[in-house]
């Protein structure tokens, strides 16, 4: 247990400096400079930690020993990411490309958080977001990138602005292509009328989505085999058994009791599609362990945005018990996934100060 000293340290330290209660405005900025600060050298210090930091190093190199021209190639796709990779390593090696990458993964979703959910706790969320998926990032680091900028642009579809959700996902796609699931969310709201569709609508949905996952499967794979740029994704690999699916059944029990019967905003309604979404993409688990990371873009609000929400649900002697095994859960999670299961290659976590 020792071993997660490192995480549980560094962001319990950049909670406490971005949850601060403060109204003085010059403190505010010295709390949040330094979170960003500590998060920088803290990832971009990580020495082979996360197969990303193994894995993208010659891509950090190709791009950086790549020409301008080359780089806004009209072919190239996920260009966001070409271009911060070919300044950042060029200029600072993997501890300036780890670390603007680390900064830039986590400031969305501050953002986010202070200016648009002020009713959701900083120091609830930001444990949530830290705990799972900014440590995921080290792991898969653009793609949590381009989920983190997905959020971002969350509140454009509760706005009922159409078009500015649909740059921002274009904005994420040109650092993982994958983004473009983002949109799958949008046929479940009604833009006009800013709500979730009525639910005969909303049923024949999710009935039609989940009986393709289970019925089709087959036809789904060969869909995404066929494509050039999603292809590699049709891993048959499926050695991890698809322990997340477990666990994203097991929130969506416990929200659907809890929302059961009672009234709910259009803003909850909207975040509970996000988790039956989480559901659905965690059923190509048992054929793909690729293809259900895109997962990651529904969880991200689902656990962020709605845990912390339902707690309103509950009487105020009960929140504070409910409070608590939330932040159990998740802890939980991370304690399983990264020590006990020794996923990622997170584990012993190393730190070394490389500026070439």
């Amino acid at each position: 247990m020792l071993e997660l000293l490192p995480y549980f340290i560094t962001y319990g330290i950049v909670t406490i400096l971005l949850a601060v209660p403060t109204r003085d405005k010059l403190l505010r900025v010295i709390c949040t400079v330094s979170a960003f600060v500590v998060i920088f050298i803290f990832s971009g210090g990580r020495y082979m930690v996360g197969t990303d930091s193994v894995t993208y190093q010659q891509i950090f190199e190709r791009y950086a020993e790549m020409p301008w021209s080359e780089i806004f190639s009209p072919e190239r796709k996920e260009i966001l990411f070409a271009i911060l990779s070919k300044v950042t390593y060029s200029y600072g090696g993997m501890f300036l490309t780890q670390g603007i990458f680390g900064v830039l993964t986590l400031l969305p979703v501050y953002d986010t958080l202070k200016k648009d959910y002020k009713q959701i706790p900083m120091h609830y969320a930001m444990t949530i977001f830290l705990l799972l998926f900014f440590t995921t990032s080290f792991n898969i680091l653009r793609q949590m990138l381009a989920v983190s900028i997905v959020f971002w642009g969350f509140k454009f579809i509760e706005r009922g602005h159409l078009l500015r959700y649909i740059l921002t996902v274009l904005i994420a796609m040109g650092f993982h292509s994958t983004a473009l699931i983002a949109l799958a969310i949008l046929p479940l709201w009604n833009f006009r009328e800013r709500k979730v569709l009525s639910n005969i609508p909303l049923v024949i949905f999710w009935a039609t989505a989940f009986s393709v996952m289970v019925f089709f499967r087959g036809q789904v794979i060969s869909f995404i085999e066929a494509s050039d740029d999603y292809g590699s994704y049709a891993s048959p690999e499926t050695s991890g058994g698809n322990r997340d699916f477990i666990l994203y059944v097991i929130e969506l029990a416990y929200v659907s009791a809890v929302l059961y019967k009672r009234r709910k905003s259009e803003h909850v309604l909207l975040l509970y599609q996000t988790m039956l979404m989480v559901v659905l993409i965690g059923l190509t688990g048992f054929f793909s362990p690729y293809i259900k990371r895109l997962a990651f873009f529904f969880s991200l609000p689902s656990r962020v945005l709605l845990f912390p929400e339902i707690e309103q649900y509950f009487v105020p002697t009960s929140k504070k018990v409910v409070h608590f095994l939330g932040y159990a859960w998740f802890i939980l999670i991370f304690i399983v996934t990264v020590y006990i299961l020794k996923q990622g290659n997170l584990l012993p976590y190393q730190f070394k100060f490389v500026w070439e």
